[in-house]
């Protein structure tokens, strides 16, 4: 009984089949290749049943790189920086620019301008000076004098408000305190000389007076002598003895005398308007010397004339004729003092001349002084503004290949990466596993293929796992077939 073979069920025949004839994509390449130990036993399931599959890169192997937002974020940095740099710059160049228009309009310019008004005030002063010298009557020089303190007390205005240093103001107010002395002093003496002048042009009118009346009396006495010696001439009885001699004596001497008084009297008053007239001081002694030789002539005549009232009143206009020349306040000392206040006003005139150059140097010293500075002062704004441009224009380079750099280098590049790895995305969503994803890089876009790279490999992983599971399958429904038809036989 024991070698008997026992009926095999139909129906387990069938289901056998059955199960043989479902199509599976790794069966049927396993039957094509006849080979049932085509599938590697090494990657069959293990007897747990547990299925492992690959795992994404940890995040920790990218902790220590900088992605693409530490990226941007370090572009945005460094494109702000400079932006902040190139504002600094421009604020430093504007306030530097800023202060020296600010140091030229409110302290240089200002200093300038006033030291403008201040030389022309000067000048002012300056060419007054010779209109007082010129000035012939005292209303003339009270209003040139007025005019004068005008121009100082706008100068002591000016030098208040002033915009110039200290040490110069105070050289300036110095130079002008010894400018204002110097015309107080040249007033003084045009005042001295004014009047000395008016004291000799008096005494001239007087001598033309008295020179008048001594001609005239010595004229009278002369007509007086003349005709008495014509009479006496008749009367004179030339057979006495010294009859003759009387006569002249009496008549001729008196005569001469008076003819004498009247040439001295000329030679006076010529020699008394020469010296009232005389430029040079050194001249005025010898008219003086000669003065008085005349006089003594003068006065020798006078005493040889005939006693009458004609005469006296004769002498005495000779000796206020003669006092023009000799007494206090005369003619010749009036000429040398009017002279020498000349002299002094000539002095005073050329140490105001000094007092004004040196005046108007100091004055140009501020002008070439503040034009120095201010020359100076725009020359460093405009390196300052060159500079700065450089500087301006290397930010906005740089600022421009930074921003070229993170198109090229970040957007441009990530934009492509995301396409691409979109793209992979898509293929394996649609099956295609043979797409190849690039996994290169340590930022997150480098992350995410990563991560798709998983899934690729776990649907490898599966698909292959599945192969090998329905090789398997085919593997033992073979032998089961195989036993039972061995039962059956």
């Amino acid at each position: 009984m024991t070698d008997q073979k026992k009926p095999v069920d139909e129906n387990t025949v069938k289901a056998l089949r059955t199960d043989e004839e479902v199509p599976n994509h790794g069966a049927e390449t396993a039957d094509a290749d006849g080979d049932e130990n085509a599938v590697d036993t090494d990657k069959a399931p293990d007897t747990s049943g547990e299925t492992r599959l690959p795992q994404a890169p940890a995040a920790a192997a990218r902790q220590g790189a900088m992605g693409i937002g530490g990226r941007l974020l370090l572009s945005v940095l460094t494109i702000f920086a400079t932006t902040v740099a190139a504002i600094i710059i421009g604020w430093v160049a504007m306030s530097a620019s800023s202060e020296t228009m600010d140091n030229i309009t409110r302290s240089k310019a200002p200093a300038v301008a006033d030291a403008l008004r201040l030389s022309e005030i000067v000048a002012r002063v300056t060419s007054i000076a010779p209109a007082l010298v010129a000035a012939k009557t005292g209303v003339e020089r009270d209003d040139i004098s007025a005019r004068v303190n005008t121009n100082f007390d706008q100068f002591a205005k000016i030098v208040a408000d002033a915009k110039i240093g200290a040490e110069v103001m105070g050289q300036l107010q110095s130079g002008a305190d010894q400018l204002k002395a110097q015309l107080v002093a040249i007033e003084a003496k045009v005042n001295e000389r004014s009047k000395l002048a008016e004291a000799r042009i008096a005494a001239m009118d007087r001598l033309r007076a008295l020179h008048k009346e001594v001609s005239v009396g010595a004229a009278a006495i002369i007509d007086d002598v003349t005709f008495n010696l014509s009479l006496g001439a008749e009367a004179v009885d030339v057979t006495q003895p010294g009859a003759v001699l009387e006569f002249v004596e009496s008549g001729v001497e008196p005569l001469s005398a008076a003819m004498n008084v009247k040439a001295e009297a000329n030679q006076i008053v010529g020699l008394l308007g020469n010296a009232a007239t005389e430029t040079h001081a050194e001249n005025l002694q010898p008219l003086r010397e000669r003065f008085i030789a005349s006089k003594a002539q003068f006065q020798s005549g006078l005493s040889l004339i005939n006693e009458s009232d004609t005469a006296r009143k004769l002498a005495e206009t000779g000796q206020k004729l003669l006092a023009i020349g000799d007494k206090e306040g005369n003619v010749f000392d009036g000429r040398v003092a009017e002279l020498k206040a000349q002299d002094d006003i000539q002095d005073l005139m050329a140490k105001s001349r000094e007092l004004s150059a040196k005046f108007s140097d100091d004055i140009a010293g501020v002008v070439d002084e503040a034009e120095t500075e201010m020359a100076v002062e725009a020359e460093a704004a405009a390196s300052s503004a060159a500079t700065n441009k450089k500087a301006l224009i290397f930010l906005a380079g740089f600022s421009l290949l930074i921003a070229a750099g993170v198109y090229l280098m970040y957007v441009r590049r990530l934009v492509a990466r995301l396409v691409a790895l979109s793209d992979n995305m898509v293929a394996l969503a649609d099956g295609d596993l043979t797409v190849e994803v690039n996994t290169s890089g340590t930022d997150e876009v480098a992350s995410m293929a990563g991560t798709v790279q998983v899934f690729k490999e776990n649907a490898l992983e599966v698909r292959r796992m599945a192969a090998a599971r329905e090789t398997e399958q085919r593997r033992n429904q073979r032998k089961l077939q195989s036993e039972v038809l061995a039962l059956n036989t």
